[in-house]
């Protein structure tokens, strides 16, 4: 073995003392998996992280709120206005617990869920990137200050229950394409137990959760931030339509691309 071999093997190994072996590839970091997941991309920047050691307290205002563990009260909170996102580590390390959880693992959905907040505020689908990145401003850049403007006025006017379905629907489709499966698994336990201690909007369905993973993403957020739409109902709701969207679409997909044995007719 060369003095080049050498000192590669001891770079390595001297990471993983120093690191430990790595428990999820780099594509599975909250930040790159939401924007993966979602093919919604930060081009104007990604939000600001920020990990806070206060201890939220939840205070329930009818006999139905007590016992919940609300994840944007207790656990973490994007923050649109300064595009930043806060994360309470001594909360998480208290209550992992009560969720049959370790702390790393209820942080990681929560930082999910968080990330879910932003890329839904800020993000632009990846087909999309050169269209935004020629819309020019006066000084002959790119019009970042107006997309900001519009879509944080978008943001402030969805209903909880629209950012919670969309947050906890993505974070619940992000999970289910994690690198590792039994990872995947173990976190999706985790996220039924957070989700069974949630208000009622957080809470999913369970077509939801089994089509998340195979939806269109970036057509479910152009049809809630508007970009596409078409007639609606007298009867129409936004949130059952969402919910629709993302089941009908995954439903559509797996009739017109079935599993190899189907296609065979087996």
């Amino acid at each position: 073995m060369s003095s080049a071999e050498d000192w590669a093997t001891a770079i390595r190994c001297t990471d993983i003392l120093l690191r430990g072996h790595r428990r999820a590839s780099p594509e599975d970091e909250p930040t790159l998996l939401v924007q993966r997941v979602a093919r919604n991309l930060t081009l104007c920047g990604s939000p600001a992280e920020h990990f806070s050691q206060q201890m939220p307290v939840w205070t329930p205002r009818t006999r139905e709120e007590e016992g919940l563990h609300p994840i944007d009260v207790l656990y973490g909170r994007y923050d649109p206005t300064t595009r930043s996102i806060e994360v309470f580590v001594n909360r998480i390390r208290q209550d992992a617990s009560a969720f049959g959880a370790q702390p790393h693992e209820l942080l990681e959905i929560i930082r999910i869920h968080e990330h879910v907040h932003a890329v839904v505020h800020l993000g632009s689908r990846a087909d999309d990137v050169h269209k935004h990145l020629s819309t020019f401003r006066e000084n002959s850049k790119t019009a970042w200050p107006e997309f900001v403007d519009e879509r944080t006025s978008w943001f402030s006017q969805l209903p909880t229950e629209l950012h919670e379905f969309l947050a906890q629907a993505l974070t619940y489709a992000a999970l289910s394409q994690l690198s590792a499966p039994r990872r995947s698994e173990r976190l999706r336990d985790v996220f039924a137990a957070l989700e069974a201690k949630q208000p009622s909007c957080y809470k999913l369905s369970s077509s939801v959760k089994q089509c998340a993973a195979a939806s269109d993403w970036p057509l479910v957020l152009d049809a809630a931030r508007g970009a596409i739409d078409c007639y609606r109902g007298r009867d129409f709701v936004l949130s059952a339509g969402l919910e629709a969207l993302v089941c009908s679409v995954a439903e559509a997909r797996a009739a017109a691309d079935p599993p190899p044995e189907t296609a065979a007719g087996g």
